[in-house]
């Protein structure tokens, strides 16, 4: 069976995917509305992009406290117990006992903070619950929320184009992964001091599933697309065992701390890319899936280099770190999107013509703009002598090979 002739014959597609479509906006509009029904703090904290300092923020401003600093807290007339400020935002912080305790007493009461900032001034804060309000929601949240709809719009708009065909469901499928797999993970922006310990481990449990899930269905993908490598029912048999010991490992998240599920999440991805290159070693001399791969090709080597950009300019410090967290979803969803392109392959995508000649330049172009990162890091990072070094090499032997293949 030819990968044009594999079929998945499900009467109704057009009209499933459309009302999966509007199923996706509703539950965007219903995730909203659970977000501002998180409880928030008149004092939330967060940890520094660098890791190097922790950010208080409160009614009368914010106030920067290096992560070690130690913070009483009061729980009206109980004993206080002191929490090191990392601890007010770390993940892992928010299942022990004394945070689990804040929460609960912060459910009808208040708590105060105490503690010296660097300068040695002495604070006390007093830490009541508040609404969550729209303007709360940070920009990331936005951000994440917003292109995991359109990737899961995209999926399904895919799939209405190609109802047909095994592949365009799959990726649909992928798509609806990826806009709930992401969801736990937004959420996980607006915890804070009054989060329900529950509400953590509920939430944790179902990013676990959702992540095996979006891992399992994108390895699936590449195991029937562009051509099958398994038979049918091969391919049910393997899909039904690896699926059960995905669900397995993802319900006992909690008792193995996570260990066992990225373990299994890594093998899938492994089996992915070990897919992958199969389809390009089968494929390699055969016309009919080409196009294709050559769209897969270049969609996967772009987005490592948008990547690789989003990682390099934090780390030189021409953008902020939190850059990195904010663009590295968005990067995904276009990748997403890339592969999409490949499984729809309509003659207006086709890798011909100016649709070609466009997608080289914008490669070529961003090479170009990798290595004149790379040159700017290296050049910047020398002293004295190995200064003027650096930029003797870089007239005499980067400028000539960069216009060259600027051209």
């Amino acid at each position: 069976m030819s990968g044009s002739e594999h079929r998945l014959r499900l009467p109704g597609s057009y009209h499933l995917a459309r009302l999966a479509a509007v199923t996706v906006i509703l539950a965007a509009l219903g995730f909203i509305a659970l977000s501002l029904a998180m409880p928030s703090t008149t004092l939330r904290a967060e940890m520094s992009a660098d890791h190097r300092s922790v950010v208080l923020h409160t009614p009368q401003g914010t106030l920067e406290l290096s992560p070690d600093t130690p913070v009483e807290i009061r729980l009206d007339d109980e004993q206080p117990f002191t929490l090191p400020a990392a601890q007010l935002d770390l993940p892992a912080a928010r299942s022990a006992p004394d945070r689990i305790a804040l929460a609960r007493h912060l459910e009808d009461g208040t708590a105060t903070a105490r503690f010296t900032a660097a300068d040695g001034t002495a604070h006390t804060l007093n830490i009541a619950r508040q609404p969550t309000r729209l303007s709360d929601l940070p920009p990331g949240y936005w951000i994440g929320l917003g292109f995991t709809v359109l990737g899961a719009l995209f999926g399904l708009t895919a799939w209405s184009l190609r109802p047909s065909e095994a592949a365009a469901a799959c990726y649909a499928v992928i798509g609806l992964f990826l806009f709930t797999s992401e969801l736990p993970f937004i959420l996980f922006m607006l915890f804070g001091l009054a989060t329900p310990a529950w509400v953590n481990v509920v939430n944790t449990l179902a990013s676990a599933i959702l992540l095996q899930g979006f891992a399992l269905s994108f390895a699936t993908l590449f195991a029937i697309f562009p051509r099958p490598i398994f038979k049918p029912a091969h391919l049910r048999i393997g899909l039904g065992i690896a699926g059960l010991i995905a669900l397995v490992t993802a319900l006992s998240y909690p008792l193995h701390g996570g260990q066992t599920h990225f373990t299994v999440l890594m093998l899938e991805y492994l089996a992915l890319f070990g897919f992958l290159l199969w389809q390009f070693w089968i494929g390699r001399k055969q016309a009919l899936y080409r196009r294709s791969l050559m769209i897969l090709l270049v969609t996967v080597l772009v987005g490592i280099a948008l990547y690789a950009l989003a990682t390099l300019l934090p780390m030189m410090g021409l953008l902020p770190v939190s850059v990195q967290q904010e663009v590295s979803f968005p990067i995904f969803v276009l990748i997403y999107g890339g592969i999409g392109l490949a499984v729809i392959r309509t003659r207006h995508l086709a890798l011909d013509g100016w649709m070609r000649d466009i997608m080289l330049s914008v490669g070529f172009l961003t090479a170009v703009l990798l290595l004149d990162v790379l040159v700017l890091a290296l050049v910047t990072q020398q002293q004295g002598a190995a200064l003027g070094l650096s930029f003797t090499a870089a007239a005499l032997v980067y400028f000539p090979l960069r216009e060259w293949l600027a051209r």
